[in-house]
């Protein structure tokens, strides 16, 4: 998408949040075949440029499984979701869950915990004890003027911590009814937004939290059967559809 003055770059992300392996490929499928069908019939140079590559775009996928093997495409790049919430299964503590997702999780650069859980330890943990290099844990929907910011700990690498603009299931929490794709951006500078969709709201194509909200009560996603990808209402598969 380009404007007089300015353009804005999107970045489309994914959180697996432990959804089952079948989910989250027919979601990385999804991305590729809007893709594949905007490619064949739009100059994608006057649509969206990807941060990493202006000509072509990329999909970013936080696991939090780091034992599968997952989807592979030169469109899709994985990044670490540690969950540091005391719940986690991802291991014993800070420091060992940060070493099992940095030797599990190939060519990654990026992360972003689960729930956005943050604090000055733990930023300070993985800049020290990870390669990684981008933070993308802050949620600033407004921040479309200061998109990204470099920073570092004293006697630490430079880190590019980027914010979060939209993310799916807040937005269906927010109490408007509606769905809101894309805010306003002021009409000058470049602008990069950053989206991120959970793949079991894109099976389902929710509208708002109900439906999995119901159905975490009653059965565990990580096992859900394909069947319940039928219950289908135009939402956020439509969402990816016009983003891409």
């Amino acid at each position: 998408m380009t404007y007089r003055s300015h353009r804005i770059y999107l970045a489309i992300t994914y959180d697996q949040d432990w959804c089952h392996k079948s989910v989250l490929d027919w979601a990385v499928n999804l991305f590729l075949y809007e893709f594949s069908i905007k490619s064949d019939s739009t100059n994608l140079t006057n649509r969206f440029p990807r941060v990493d590559s202006f000509d072509e775009p990329r999909l970013t996928v936080f696991v939090t499984d780091f034992s599968l093997e997952w989807f592979q495409s030169p469109l899709v790049e994985y990044g670490a979701h540690p969950n540091f919430e005391a719940s986690t299964t991802q291991g014993t503590s800070y420091r060992d869950i940060l070493f099992r997702a940095e030797n599990s999780i190939r060519d990654c650069s990026t992360w972003r915990a689960h729930s956005l859980m943050s604090s000055t330890r733990i930023s300070e943990l993985v800049t020290r004890t990870t390669s990684w290099t981008i933070e993308n844990n802050y949620y600033l929907p407004n921040a479309t003027l200061l998109p990204y910011c470099i920073t570092n700990f004293p006697n630490h690498k430079p880190v590019l911590r980027v914010p979060l603009h939209w993310e799916d299931d807040l937005e269906m929490r927010s109490g408007r009814g509606t769905i809101e794709v894309l805010q306003e951006i002021p009409p000058i500078g470049n602008h990069l937004v950053v989206y991120n969709f959970h793949p079991i709201h894109l099976a389902l194509n929710s509208v708002d939290m109900t439906l999995y909200d119901n159905l975490k009560k009653q059965i565990c996603l990580e096992n859900k059967s394909h069947s319940i990808w039928n219950v289908r209402q135009k939402s956020m598969e439509s969402v990816i559809n016009f983003l891409i």
